[in-house]
This record gives C-alpha cells, structure tokens and sequence, in this order.
C-alpha cells in the first residue's frame, strides 16, 4: 500500500463520520468484470452492488487514489501488497466509492478475477524475545488488549517455502502475512498464540499473575490545571465549525498519579503506562462543555474502573507576542508523486521535529521582559501517538499550521504561511513548495520516489479524528 493510499484510507475515517451527518450515497446500477466509469457527485459517495459470475478472488481497484477510494462489504484477505476479495458466484455484494475532493470525481473503478491468488503459509514459531509487560492482573487477564499484552515481542517465523523472517508486533501488530494471531491465557499464566487456520502451528510463554485488585488512583499534585486561552489547540474556525478552540490538554500529561491496591501495593505512573497490563489514560469533557474562562472544565484520569478528576483553568497569556528569528531550516520542500515532502538534502519530512530544526524563536512577555529559544531548547511529549514540542514547560502550538498544509490551496512552485503559536501568540514563517531547489538549496541527489509514509500528514489526521469525534458527540448526545 503506498503513503498516498494510505493517507486517503486514515481520511476515510473522518470523512466517512463527516458524509453520515450531511449526505446519503447516490445508488447506481451494478458494477461488472473490468472497467467501469463513475461519477461521483460533489462531497456526496456512490453505493452499487456487484454479483460474481464465478466464485474466488476480487480486486477493486480506483484509478484515481487521490481523488475517490472503494470500500466493498466483504471478506478480504492480504497478500502483503494488495487486498483481495473472497466472493461467491451468485451472492451480491455492496460497493461504495467514496469522494476524497470537494468536487465532482470522474473515476474508474476496475474489477478484477484471480482464481488463485498465492500466500505463504507460517510452518513454525520462535519467540526471540518476550514482550515488555509479562505481569498482569488475575482478574482482568480476559480483558487484555493486544498492546498491552504483546508490544515489544519478536519472534522468528518459519514458512512454508523455507524462508526465516523476523516478525515484531511494535510493527506487525496481530497480522503475520496474511493471517492473525490468536491466544489465551491459562490460569497458570501460561500464554499460547495459535494462528487460526494453520492447524498445530503454535508457540507460548509464562507471565505473572497477581491476584490483588485496584482500590483508588490518586493525582498527587491536585493543583488546577492551567492552560492559556486560545493555545495549544484547533481553531474549529479554520474548519467552519464557528468560534469554537479546541484545547490539547498536553500538561495533563506531566501529573504524576498513585494507584493503591488491596494489599498495601502503590505503584507510581504516568498517563501512557502500563501497569499490570491496564493503561493509565486521560479524557477531557471538551464536546460536553466547550472550555472557556467561565466553564467547568476537567481532564479525568482512569485505571480500569478507577476515575479521578482534575480541574482545568483557562487564564490570561503572560506572552505579548513572538517572533520567528530565523526560520527552520526545512523552509524549501519538493513534492514528489505521492505528496511526500523532500527537502534539499534529499531527506522525506516525516517527523513534525523536522519543522522546527534551526528555529530561533524571540518571546516577549507582558511585563517587559523577553526570551530567545533555539531549536534544541524544545522538549518533546507524546501524544494520541503524536510527538510535540514543549518550550520552556509550555506547550508549542502546531496544529493549526499543520493543518493548514491539508486544506489551503497553493500551487507549485508557490508557498504557504506556516503559523506557529505560543501561549496564544502567534508568528508565522513562509514555506516554500519549489519545482526542483536552486543550487545554493541543493547538496545531494533527491532520491527516487519511495513508499515513504507522509507522516505529517498522519498526525494531521489524528487531529482531524479527534475534531470529527467531538463534532459527533455535540451533534448526537
């Protein structure tokens, strides 16, 4: 699957929440064997059915992955490059295609027949080294999640052409090739993984199981939370969802919390731990109470069952404004076929850091004084699996601007105003989109077009997901 193919299945999610609240599908007539034309109506997505003739693999395929993607209701199976489709001569399918433009989509969707399509099978399992958590509650054992359970094991597979290779579940999740894993755990603690549909073939190892049970969580420092209007965020203006900001509560991330269990156990953790194989999490009661000065606004850590609030306090800025200095050294990016951004160096952007290397920024504060911060000042703080930049203990704002690189029209060569904002002040930098660099810009050869992942762009997802799941929960409860 190619970075552009799969920037448009992550905007599917939101998409397709964002076409249930305005539009229905515009049904046409089933689809057939080979090429056939469809038109898709503006911000609208088509549905047809399709009916094999005979029984076996399917691949559907749009020629436009920038423009329209298909969704068939299904099972598919994955060769490791493509999804096929198992379907049965007579049975009627659904097929939806779906707009990825805001404006009408001529495309073609092709259907195409495979007798046989050819996986390789695992024959045998090693595990080369265990997973990060191997110690877990008794009682919650049922309830595991695979993260919490296996992230950090390595095996080495075995397959039926006598090839060896390395498998990870940080990379693979549950899929070996084309098939998932299975397990479950005895009350010995003894972990067996099988793999449905490869009959004998398994592998297992003991953990830990404790028989206590979690009695409170506690925030040790109970202080208010306190984050700077309009900072830190998403302007729902920019999207047109009215004069609305939505908080990223990231210092909710610093408080360090106690679990205390039945039998005089603590154990210290963060938000993002895991502890006895349950996650300590962190939700905001943004979407039920739009976060203002006057409102009552609350950031709630959980353990299991366990819940504990902590209030949110929006205050007045100490910064009066700021100042880009000097802008990032990343300021001049080509595009290649697949949206990827490559600098003059020849590196893809994949990082959001790779937007503030050699940033010097000047912040002056409302009582006369002032700061300057260069690029290697920031920190950085993981968030819903994003990376980014604190300041000097402060969140710095980058939502808005990396946004703006999903959704503002430029053309190439032309260029964009990058904002960057701190404690509600804002600057911005000019990024340049060039055709190909001058050679003062140039040092190394742009390497071919690779399948490189526009990560950018995933983490401007993951923004959007959020925004789209608050959108629905305002609208529907």
């Amino acid at each position: 699957m190619n970075a552009k193919k799969f920037v448009a299945v992550l905007l599917s999610v939101v998409m397709a929440l964002s076409l249930c609240m305005t539009a229905s599908a515009s049904e046409i007539d089933p689809i057939s064997l080979g090429e056939n034309a469809i038109l898709i109506p503006v911000e609208d997505y088509i549905s047809t059915t399709f009916t094999p003739e005979v029984s076996g693999y399917y691949a559907f395929c749009v020629d436009n992955e920038e423009l329209a993607m298909c969704w068939v209701d299904g099972e598919s199976i994955f060769d490791g490059e493509n999804f096929f489709y198992v379907m049965e001569a007579g049975e009627t399918y659904v097929v939806e295609v779906y707009s990825l433009s805001e404006e009408e989509v001529n495309c073609v969707l092709t259907v195409e027949y495979f007798e046989e399509v050819d996986i390789d099978t695992p024959v045998a399992l090693e595990i080369t080294k265990l997973p990060n958590n191997t110690t877990f509650l008794s009682y919650y054992v049922e309830n595991l999640w695979a993260d919490n359970l296996f992230a950090g094991m390595e095996m080495k597979v075995t397959w039926d052409d006598g090839s060896v290779t390395k498998w990870a579940y940080d990379e693979e999740s549950v899929m070996l090739g084309i098939y998932y894993l299975e397990w479950m755990i005895d009350p010995a603690g003894e972990v067996v993984i099988t793999v449905p549909g490869v009959d004998g073939l398994s592998v297992s190892y003991k953990v830990n199981l404790l028989d206590i049970y979690p009695e409170d969580i506690i925030v040790n420092d109970d202080s208010a939370l306190e984050i700077v209007e309009k900072s830190c965020g998403i302007d729902y203006s920019n999207l047109g969802l009215g004069d609305v900001w939505y908080y990223m509560p990231l210092s909710a991330y610093d408080r360090e919390l106690t679990i205390l269990f039945d039998d005089g156990s603590t154990v210290s953790a963060y938000v993002g731990d895991i502890v006895y194989g349950i996650e300590v999490s962190v939700m905001d009661n943004q979407g039920e109470v739009w976060w203002t000065k006057d409102a009552e606004c609350l950031v709630t850590y959980t353990y299991d069952e366990l819940m504990v609030d902590l209030e949110v306090e929006i205050v007045d800025s100490p910064v009066e404004s700021i100042e880009i200095l000097k802008a990032p050294t990343n300021n001049k990016l080509m595009l290649d076929e697949e949206f990827n951004m490559i600098n003059a160096k020849g590196d893809y952007i994949t990082t959001v850091k790779q937007f503030f290397g050699g940033m010097t920024l000047k912040v002056n504060y409302k009582d006369g004084t002032s700061k300057t911060f260069k690029d290697k000042d920031l920190q950085w703080v993981s968030y819903n699996g994003e990376d980014y930049p604190i300041l000097d203990g402060y969140p710095l704002g980058v939502a808005n601007g990396l946004m703006a690189l999903m959704f503002e029209e430029f053309e190439i060569p032309g260029e964009l105003e990058m904002v960057v904002e701190y404690m509600g002040a804002e600057d911005s930098y000019t990024l340049y989109f060039v055709e190909e660099f001058d050679e003062d810009d140039y040092q190394e050869e742009i390497p071919e077009t690779g399948d490189q992942t526009p990560v950018i762009f995933v983490a401007v997802v993951a923004m959007l997901s959020v925004t789209a799941l608050v959108v629905a929960k305002k609208k529907y409860f």
